[in-house]
Order: structure tokens, then C-alpha cells, then sequence
């Protein structure tokens, strides 16, 4: 199972939506390739609520919480076989709706696709119904029975299937809209509830009820996955029971419950291959035989181990090693000088990345979807490189859909940046921005800056401001830190990176491809941009520079007289000499701010500066050696209000 679209109605700050059917959804568009999809944007946009609205809708929504009372079927006297599967009713943790919308109902709308795993449970659910249905009616007080359906009817399930659900705030409830559901859709809706269900009935049926004739039932494929932020393997043995099944995996109360998961379903897998009971070898004949070369000749034949194996090797650098013994298998992690781990050994961040390849290989994930959210919490920057590679790997070779939700920019690259959703809050509503982006055209050159310049930090606020060069980056940073320094300014400036876009050509395109983010952008440029943005023309423009020679020249043979250090030598010309089109050319730059342009009304950053030289190197030396004292200096008044007005038109 993977998703393909969702809708999300007051609930939030998702806003309510009157019409699913008119509403603009989050499409997932499920390639071939690199599904994995990247959530991004600042604190409070609403990537941890709609995992949590996915999470919940699945867990309470869609699945039975099943429960296995196995001690019952081992007390031969006991008369209470239908308690051996119980129903667990869970309620949603706390929710709201959007605060616009008290009244209104709160609904979600998700679209599955169908996967090959899928149309496997479906063709044994098919196949065995009416030995389930026994099952289910012997062990449990259950009223449901699998309805009977044929051939025909399972081929005509579509790879697509739609479901809405009622989000009851108050009662803290999800139930599926049901009405208007036609009978094929109703049995996908009972495969999707009752999955937890037949996997329960496929244990006891091995176990209890098979016939030494039949063949084993093999577990359904697991589709679908979530891993939060605590993600820890404290507390679970490295030494293990061959015959556990339930002791931890069932207890869902556990705070670290879907870390233990994954390595439980991997251990039960290591498990039936010993026994011969796996999907894999359970053709294999002759007595079992735990001795340390029989674990490694069985283990070697295993596409599932083998497959592990690697992604322990590549990605952990460590191997894993299984030994029997006193009736116990023991799991060891053992690096390249054969020193020995249990899995609570581990550091912080190689726990949560083991956790990771457990749950991918234990819930047998190929085709199925896994959501991870801050998979950066422990990793340090190269672990999380390193992930990215293994997510990316991984996707590509057995389909799996990741969803990933991130503050880390590291994250972000050119090889995913077409599957990037970014989340933002929009006047109190939570909105989605996942852009078709043009890699024929001059966005592939951002595309590609990802990689080469760590662009990726600006998804994650809402206000970028773009300079022409280094030397601008650097003192409009030092510049913002000082004025942060003030109380009644420092929580105004906020939410914002400064970046360098190495010329002024560059940032028309940089706005258009920021805007598709729905991230706002903000330009402060030298004087002489006042050609691209049309307040002259360049003819204009050279014909001013001449006479600004002719003009300084003239000052200079004056000893100069009326020359003014503080101003460039053009402004100075147009202030002298032609002042009706000086205050022409400051009238339009005062109007290119409600389009977020800010140019230089005096000159270049270093005319502001007082600075005789250009450089990064005099800028550096000029910010921690003269700033407080061009503070003070009263010729510098205009040139500091100019700044204060260009903050605010970006910070108002």
C-alpha cells in the first residue's frame, strides 16, 4: 500500500474544505524511482500534524487493534476460546479543529494505491475465507466474517481505492464514511481493518490448528510503517526466546513500541528460516539443527538476510552475528575488528539508524510506504548524508514510498528536489507547495546549486533576501545581529537567510523558483540596477558616468569644493547637476519596494560603508573595527535611515 493523495478538512490548521471534490489534495505521484518525498518548512507550518492525521487515520481509523491472548490456547482446560482475540478500541490523543471553523465537521480524504503485496493478502484472504472465517467465529466474539467473493470480482479491483473519514474532535473518534462504498471497495475496507486480524488467525492456525498435512500459513506483507522522533532500542535483548512471538511486539503501550517493531518482525523472519517454516525454505527437509554452521548455511541461501546483511554492511558498517545458545538465540553487531555489540550498546544515532533498516526489512516494505519523522534527530551532518543515500537506494530497488518529514536542509538535494513538499503557514491556514519545476530550463542551474552552495537552507523560512555578492552577504548578516540586539527589534527579525546570488542577473529567476515554494524573496541591490528594473536606460546611464568624469574632475580642480565623500560619484553628478532627475530616480526606487526590491539610494555597499576599497576581507575588517564608530558619525544618518527603511519594508 502507498498513498496518493490526501485531503485534510478543519483540522489543525488545515482549513475546512466544503467540497473534497473541488479541493486541492497532496499528491504523492509514485514513481518508478526515487519515491522518496521530502517534507520541509519552518517551525509550526503543520508537517508533524499531517503525518499524525496519515498515523492516526490508519491506526484508529482503518485497523482493528487487535489482541492475542496466546496463555488461553496453552491452558488445555480453559473454556474460554473466544477470548483469545479481543478487540482493543483506541481513541485519538488530542486534536483540533481549525479555530476559523468551531462548527464544521472535521474530515480526511486519502487515496491508496495498491501494490503487488496488496494483491498477494488479497489472492489468500481470497483462498482461505472460509477457514479465517472459522477462526475468527471459534476464537473471537466477533461479529465479522470475510464476505464471499470470486475470481472476477478481484480482478476488477482498481491500483487505486478512496476512502473518507469523519474526525470526531469531541469523541475522539475516526470512522470511514462508508455509504456509497460498492461491494469491491468494502472488501478492500475489510482487508485494510481486519489485516492485524489474519495475521493473528495465521499464527494460531500454524501453531494450534494446522494439519501435519497442510502446509504453514506464511504472514500478510506488512504495507505500511511509521517511525516518530523516539526512536530507541533500549531495553531490547540481544538474547531472545526461538519461540517468542507476542511478549513484545503486542505491547503497544511501550513508549519505544515502533522501534521494537521492525528488529522483532526481523528476529521472527532469522527464526522461521532456522525452523524451516520461512516462506523461503520452508521446503527444506530433515531435523533442525542449530549448530553455528547449519545457522550460516541456512541464513546464506535467505534474499531477505542477504539483503539485510548488506544494509547493516554498507550503511553501519557492522555484521551481524547469530549464535545458539542454552535454547537461546543470541544477535550480535560486530564491526571490522570482530568487537562485539548488543543492540542497547549502540550510540544514540546508530540505534535510530538500525531501527530504520529493521523496520524496512522486518516489515517487508518493498511496495509499501514508511514515514519517518526527523530522521536527523542523533545523526550528525555525514550520517545524514548517508541516510539520504540509503532512503534513495533503497526506494529505487525494492519500491518503497518514503515519506520524511525534516528540518535538516541536508535533506534536500538536486536528486530530490522534484518530490519536496513544503509546508508553511499562510494567514493561519497550513499550506502545501509542491511545485512542477523546469530542469530544461535556468531552473536547472538552481537546481544543481543545491548540491554545490547548501541552498537548501532556504525551504525552511519564509523570507529570503537576496544580495548582489559576498561582501553584501556578509555585512547585512552582521548588520541584522546587531539590530537583533535591541529588544523591541530582535523578535521582529526573524524567519529569514541571506544569500549570495553572485550578480544582480540572477534574481528574477531565483524569485520565480522561490515563489513556486510559496517563499517570499526579497532583493537589495547596488544603484546601478536601476537600468534592469527600468528607472533608466542604459544610454541614460553611460551618458551620466561621462559626466560624472567631467563632474569630479571639475571638483577635483576646485580642491572639492561641494564634493561629497557620501555619496557615489554618479549620485553625487545627478544631485549637482541634474536634480530633478536625482529625485526621479529616488521616487522610483521608493516604488519598486511594494515588489519587494530594495536598491541602494546612494550608491554601492561600500559607498554606505565609508569603505575606499571593495572585498570580503576589508568588509570583515570594517564590521569588527569601524561599525560602532560609522554608528556615531552623523554624515552617516541618511545612509543608516535607508538601511532602517529597507528593514522594514522586509520585516513589517
Amino acid at each position: 500500500m502507498q498513498l496518493s493523495q490526501i485531503k485534510i478538512s478543519n483540522l489543525f490548521h488545515f482549513p475546512y474544505v466544503a467540497d473534497f471534490a473541488k479541493a486541492e489534495g497532496i499528491q504523492f505521484s509514485n514513481p518508478d524511482k526515487n519515491n522518496v518525498n521530502v517534507l520541509i518548512g519552518p517551525n509550526g507550518a503543520g508537517k508533524s500534524s499531517f503525518l499524525n492525521v496519515i498515523n492516526r487515520v490508519w491506526k484508529i481509523g482503518i485497523v482493528k487493534d487487535c489482541i492475542f491472548d496466546k496463555s488461553i490456547l496453552l491452558n488445555k482446560t480453559t473454556k474460554r476460546l473466544k477470548d483469545v482475540i479481543t478487540l482493543n478500541t483506541l481513541y485519538v490523543p488530542k486534536s483540533h479543529k481549525h479555530y476559523d471553523f468551531p462548527d464544521k465537521e472535521s474530515r480526511v480524504w486519502i487515496e491508496f494505491v495498491l501494490t503487488n503485496h496488496d494483491y498477494e493478502n488479497i489472492g489468500f484472504l481470497f483462498k482461505n475465507r472460509e477457514k479465517l472465517n472459522a477462526l475468527i467465529s471459534k476464537y473471537s466474539n466477533f461479529s465479522f466474517q470475510f464476505p464471499l467473493i470470486n475470481l472476477n470480482d478481484i480482478r476488477h479491483i482498481q491500483d487505486k481505492v478512496a476512502f473518507e473519514f469523519v474526525w470526531n474532535v469531541d469523541k475522539k473518534t475516526i470512522t470511514v464514511a462508508e455509504t456509497g462504498l460498492d461491494r469491491i471497495q468494502q472488501f478492500v475496507l475489510d482487508y485494510f481493518r481486519n489485516i492485524e486480524l489474519v495475521q493473528i488467525c495465521i499464527d494460531i492456525y500454524n501453531e494450534f490448528e494446522r494439519p501435519t498435512s497442510e502446509r504453514r500459513w506464511y504472514p500478510l506483507k506488512n504495507s505500511f510503517a511509521i517511525l516518530g522522533v523516539n526512536r530507541s532500542l533500549k531495553g531490547i535483548p540481544n538474547v531472545v526466546d526461538p519461540n517468542i512471538r507476542y511478549s513484545y511486539i503486542s505491547d503497544k503501550t511501550s513508549d519505544t513500541y515502533e522501534s521494537f517493531v521492525g528488529g522483532f518482525l526481523c528476529i521472527r523472519k532469522i527464526r522461521d528460516i532456522l525452523n524451516n517454516s520461512s516462506e523461503e525454505n520452508a521446503s527444506d527437509a530433515g531435523t533442525i539443527d542449530f549448530s553455528s554452521k547449519t545457522i550460516e548455511k541456512k541464513l546464506k541461501k535467505s534474499d531477505f538476510y542477504k539483503s539485510l546483511i548488506f544494509a547493516l554492511n554498507k550503511y553501519l558498517d557492522k555484521n551481524l552475528v547469530i549464535e545458539y545458545t542454552n535454547g537461546k538465540l543470541v544477535f550480535w553487531l560486530v564491526n571490522d575488528k570482530l568487537q562485539r555489540f548488543a543492540f542497547d550498546d549502540l550510540s544514540d544515532g546508530e540505534q535510530s539508524l538500525l531501527i530504520i533498516i529493521f523496520t524496512i526489512y522486518g516489515y517487508d516494505l518493498k511496495y509499501g510506504t514508511l514515514i519517518i519523522d526527523e530522521p536527523e534527530v542523533y545523526f550528525h551532518p555525514q550520517m545524514q548524508r548517508s541516510f539520504v543515500r540509503m532512503v534513495e537506494k533503497i526506494s529505487s530497488n525494492i519500491g518503497t514510498q518514503f515519506l520524511i518529514s525534516t528540518y535538516s536542509p541536508l535533506f534536500v538535494d538536486d536528486v530530490n528536489i522534484g518530490n519536496v513538499y513544503r509546508f508553511s503557514k499562510v494567514a493561519g491556514n497550513t499550506k502545501v507547495q509542491h511545485p512542477t519545476l523546469d530542469f530544461a530550463s535556468n531552473e536547472s542551474t538552481l537546481i544543481h546549486l543545491l548540491k554545490f552552495e547548501n541552498m537548501s537552507k532556504i525551504f525552511f523560512v519564509n523570507k529570503i533576501i537576496m544580495v548582489e555578492g559576498e561582501t553584501d552577504q556578509y555585512f547585512f548578516e552582521y548588520y541584522l545581529k546587531y539590530m537583533h540586539t535591541f529588544p523591541e527589534r530582535k523578535d521582529k527579525l526573524t524567519d529569514y537567510e541571506i544569500i549570495n546570488i553572485n550578480g544582480k542577473g540572477a534574481y528574477k529567476t531565483r524569485r520565480t523558483f522561490l515563489s513556486k515554494f510559496g517563499i517570499s524573496s526579497y532583493f537589495i541591490g547596488d544603484r546601478d540596477n536601476i537600468v534592469d528594473f527600468g528607472i533608466l536606460t542604459q544610454n541614460d546611464l553611460s551618458y551620466y558616468y561621462k559626466q560624472s568624469k567631467k563632474f569630479m574632475y571639475s571638483m577635483k580642480n576646485k580642491q572639492q569644493k561641494n564634493h561629497d565623500p557620501y555619496y557615489s560619484r554618479l549620485v553625487q553628478t545627478l544631485k549637482s547637476l541634474y536634480l530633478p532627475k536625482y529625485y526621479f530616480v529616488i521616487k522610483k526606487i521608493k516604488e519598486l519596494y511594494k515588489d519587494n526590491i530594495f536598491i541602494l539610494e546612494r550608491g554601492d555597499i561600500e559607498t554606505y560603508l565609508g569603505m575606499k576599497e571593495k572585498g570580503l576581507e576589508e568588509t570583515v575588517v570594517f564590521c569588527h573595527q569601524y561599525f560602532q564608530e560609522r554608528l556615531r558619525n552623523k554624515k552617516f544618518d541618511d545612509h543608516r535611515r535607508n538601511f532602517r527603511n529597507i528593514l522594514e519594508g522586509i520585516f513589517k
